[in-house]
């Protein structure tokens, strides 16, 4: 059983590199934890989450362009049942206001993720 986590990342023009990796952080620890609290009382998606910290630990970081990307994936996923968290950032620093920055998937079944997003490029 393979499996991995997928973070995808909106990309912005002039955004520093540090606020990528502080969403991209947000995104994979929110998924995490959606998936972890499943997993108290589902034994499938607890046989998952052993599975991805006892092997491979993988992640894969992706990328739109848009916000409605971003929304339309996590629209599938939830259609489908597979745990994802949309990330909106506060606006505080960068943006000036609240913006859907980044999406967090799993970990989950890799050929389930990958018939969403096999579409997507590399971040």
């Amino acid at each position: 059983m393979e499996t991995k986590q997928i973070i995808i990342m909106r990309k912005f023009k002039n955004l520093r590199t540090g606020k990528y990796c502080s969403q991209a952080s947000h995104a994979s620890l929110g998924s995490y934890l959606k998936v972890e609290k499943l997993a108290s009382s589902d034994n499938k998606i607890r046989i998952i989450l052993n599975n991805w910290f006892q092997n491979s630990f993988k992640k894969i970081v992706l990328y739109v362009e848009t916000e409605e990307e971003i929304l339309e994936l996590h629209k599938q996923l939830e259609d489908i049942n597979i745990p994802n968290v949309v990330i909106t950032d506060s606006g505080l620093t960068e943006f000036g206001v609240p913006t859907v920055t980044a999406l967090g998937i799993g970990p989950w079944l890799e050929e389930e993720l990958d018939e969403v997003t096999r579409h997507l490029l590399l971040f």
